[in-house]
């Protein structure tokens, strides 16, 4: 089983939590961070979740094998970058990044690091025109086939 943290835990991050916690055998949250501690105390009571302090205490616990990010945007490749140096497995809502330039370094953290990293979609079921998504990619200067096969790795716990 993948021991996996949430870090954001406004609607969306609240969401992937409900959505799979005491669902599966393949992952489980056990610990959680927010910038509003206050906001998620009882939603992390009610679901056995540790709520840390900070991201550091996450990251820095060789129990847990994953981070799973819902954090604002501009933050994912500092997160990204410092998760893979803590060697944890990675998974961040769209978009990846806001800059071509922070995903390469990004996707590099993780290459070096020898983990896996995954997008997550808020909308699966959204209808969208790929060719639409493959020229905003290429536009941002990495190539779809670079981002389909770094992005859509499988994460395997440790």
């Amino acid at each position: 089983m993948i021991r996996a943290a949430i870090v954001g835990l406004g609607w969306w991050g609240k969401t992937i939590v409900e959505a799979v916690q005491g669902k599966t055998d393949k992952i489980s949250f056990v610990a959680a961070n927010t910038r509003t501690r206050a906001k998620a105390e009882d939603f992390c009571r009610d679901r056995k979740i540790d709520l840390r302090d900070d991201l550091d205490a996450i990251l820095n616990d060789p129990k847990i094998d994953a981070v799973v990010y819902t954090t604002p945007h501009s933050q994912h490749e500092e997160h990204i970058r410092r998760a893979a140096q803590a060697r944890k497995h990675v998974c961040v809502e769209k978009p990846f990044t806001l800059m071509a330039a922070s995903a390469r370094a990004a996707i590099d953290a993780v290459k070096k690091a020898g983990e896996t990293m995954q997008q997550g979609w808020q909308k699966v079921k959204e209808t969208q025109d790929p060719s639409r998504e493959k020229l905003a990619i290429i536009n941002q200067g990495i190539t779809y086939e670079e981002y389909v096969k770094t992005l859509g790795a499988k994460a395997e716990a440790k």
